[in-house]
């Protein structure tokens, strides 16, 4: 096979190696894309779990408050609205509470109680 003249060739290394880096660069923002939205579920459910806990820590130290103030624990969390108002839970659970010898116990419907999460 003859080889062609240096003016009637076409450059094909330039088109390849334009074409693969677009390849390269369309994987890689494919992949990060569906890592960042396989990955986030997962985070706002950390998120919503955290929030729930945080909230919980609160209703306990009004149940605490409420103990000190009327001498026996609360019955139930309506007792605890003149200390704090009782928060929903980011995920539509409902807050519990309940008294053990450690202390106030509150329990969400979703998430559970943060002192069972700790152990």
């Amino acid at each position: 096979m003859e080889r062609l003249p240096d003016k009637q060739r076409k450059p094909v290394a330039a088109g390849v190696v334009a074409g693969g880096a677009v390849v390269a660069i369309t994987v890689a923002v494919t992949v990060w894309l569906l890592g960042t939205f396989v990955g986030l579920p997962s985070a706002n459910d950390a998120a919503t779990t955290t929030k729930c806990f945080s909230q919980q820590a609160g209703l306990e130290k009004a149940a605490w408050a409420y103990e000190a103030e009327q001498g026996m624990p609360p019955g139930s969390l309506a007792d605890l609205e003149a200390f704090a108002p009782a928060p929903a839970c980011p995920s539509g659970g409902t807050y519990s509470v309940s008294w053990s010898e450690a202390g106030p116990l509150v329990t969400c419907t979703e998430h559970g109680s943060r002192q069972e999460a700790q152990r």
